[in-house]
């Protein structure tokens, strides 16, 4: 059978109110021989409290959940990371919960978080519409800018700055046939570096044709696709840019496949630095931000707002830097062009 705090109390030889108070470690004085004998009993009988009791008791659970949208994707690995560790230091536990770019599983998550009680949600809400999280009363901080969110605290990248300085490297280097691949334009994600490319193809007086204007799922079977098909056009590209560096890996997969050499035929720009951009063959020129400050920013405001302090939502922009490696090169000279 379950153990209970009354078990716990009988075993220390206190009240289970006692017991109570060194769970939610009230700092209630307290002898320290009575609050050993306590934590022995707890640790003697493997109790473990029930987070709806807690919820009952104190109208706090200390639990988290993280919503993200690919767990596959390391980018999110190292967010996770930073979540964790800054809600570990406030006394809170991280429920990660994988919605796998599936608005149903999405949304069941967020019910999830209200109906256990969980203190409040970290999400990077690829469906859920502004109305439709705050009709859940739930404590809530975005990961990324989304419109419609104004009355919620919100962490994002600088996305189309990153995208620009992509394009403004590409042009430098001599590329004037610049192509993107970007995810689905159905998702601020997607839309947004569809945004900063145009922008940072105009601003050099490019004015690429639509069959260099593509988007893909978010993975590496998406970048490998329409890397492949960009290739195969009558007059391909020679520089890249792609959503994300799990859609580049899929594109210098494509480029090895056909025979394009990275960077001396095509060159090939990432976006997150992730683990994997450096270990690439060639590695990976990509953009960078603070993944982990990131998520150390996102917990911050959400203890913040679980305490109900007063403030104004806030907004927190981590800019993108360039970060070259080996997949940039010049353009080859038109006549050796493939």
């Amino acid at each position: 059978m379950k153990v209970t705090i009354a078990d716990v109390a009988k075993r220390a030889g206190v009240s289970p109110s006692t017991v109570s108070r060194v769970l939610n470690d009230t700092h209630v004085q307290m002898r320290p021989e009575t609050k050993a004998r306590v934590e022995k009993a707890i640790k003697e009988l493997g109790f473990t409290p029930s987070l709806p009791a807690r919820a009952l008791r104190t109208g706090r659970t200390n639990v988290i959940a993280l919503i993200i949208p690919d767990i596959t994707n390391p980018i999110w690995a190292e967010t996770a990371d930073g979540v964790q560790n800054a809600a570990y230091r406030e006394g809170y536990t991280i429920v990660l919960c994988n919605a796998g770019w599936n608005g149903e599983r999405e949304r069941n998550y967020i019910e999830l978080a209200r109906n256990s009680h969980f203190d409040g949600i970290i999400i990077n809400p690829i469906w859920t519409k502004a109305e439709d999280l705050r009709a859940q009363h739930i404590p809530a901080v975005l990961l990324g800018v989304r419109d419609g969110f104004d009355d919620f605290d919100l962490v994002g990248v600088d996305v189309v700055s990153g995208v620009l300085q992509a394009i403004d490297h590409f042009y430098d280097l001599g590329h004037r046939r610049i192509a993107l691949v970007t995810g689905p334009l159905d998702t601020r994600s997607g839309y947004t570096r569809l945004v900063g490319y145009r922008k940072g193809m105009a601003k050099h007086g490019l004015r690429p044709p639509e069959a260099w204007q593509r988007s893909a799922t978010f993975t590496q079977q998406g970048g490998y696709e329409m890397t492949k098909a960009l290739l195969l056009l009558n007059e391909p590209p020679t520089a890249i840019f792609l959503a994300n560096d799990i859609m580049a890996v899929g594109a210098l997969s494509a480029a090895k496949e056909l025979g394009v050499v990275v960077p001396e035929q095509l060159s090939v720009i990432g976006f997150d630095n992730t683990t994997v951009a450096a270990v690439t063959t060639p590695s990976l020129t990509t953009l960078t931000y603070p993944k982990r400050e990131r998520g150390e920013t996102a917990i911050q405001a959400l203890v913040r707002r679980i305490r109900q302090e007063d403030g104004e939502p806030q907004r927190v922009i981590f800019p993108c830097q360039l970060v070259e490696r080996e997949s940039c090169a010049p353009p080859p000279h038109e006549k050796g062009n493939r």
